[in-house]
């Protein structure tokens, strides 16, 4: 993704484009995929909307909360491909070992300085000719096997 805007937390929550991305856990498994989950309800303080990052019981996760608001930051996109779990292979230039390596085998992000590397994987995405939601997130890809 290609960053085209950056919100607080509370930004977010407050934001109506993305009043859809809170969770509905009572509709379908998509509703309840949403990541608009925390509220703001005092100076510090959150509330965690009951959610996949939730515990089974709906009662919130304090080392999710604790860990998903220390940044106030929510990188918003309207540039982007989520290949989810149905992705294309990655050309093995892009998956080496090392420092400037742009695919990782792990959730999370690293920031790559290396403007080759970065021209170069943008490059191979765009001559995919796709953009938006190609396909579903790994996990609903999984509970269909």
């Amino acid at each position: 993704m290609r960053v085209t805007e950056i919100l607080s937390t509370e930004e977010y929550w407050l934001d109506p484009r993305f009043r859809n991305k809170k969770p509905d856990m009572h509709y379908n498994w998509g509703a309840a995929s949403g990541d608009n989950i925390y509220q703001l309800i005092a100076p510090g303080r959150w509330r965690q909307l009951n959610s996949y990052h939730s515990h089974d019981n709906g009662s919130p996760r304090e080392d999710h909360i604790k860990r998903d608001t220390r940044v106030q930051r929510i990188l918003v996109s309207e540039d982007f491909i989520y290949f989810g779990g149905e992705g294309p292979p990655v050309p093995d230039r892009f998956c080496i070992k090392g420092e400037e390596m742009v695919v990782h085998e792990y959730r999370h992000y690293r920031k790559i300085t290396q403007e080759s590397a970065i021209a170069a994987f943008v490059g191979w995405l765009r001559s995919l000719d796709v953009a938006g939601f190609q396909g579903k997130p790994w996990d609903w890809v999984k509970r269909r096997a």
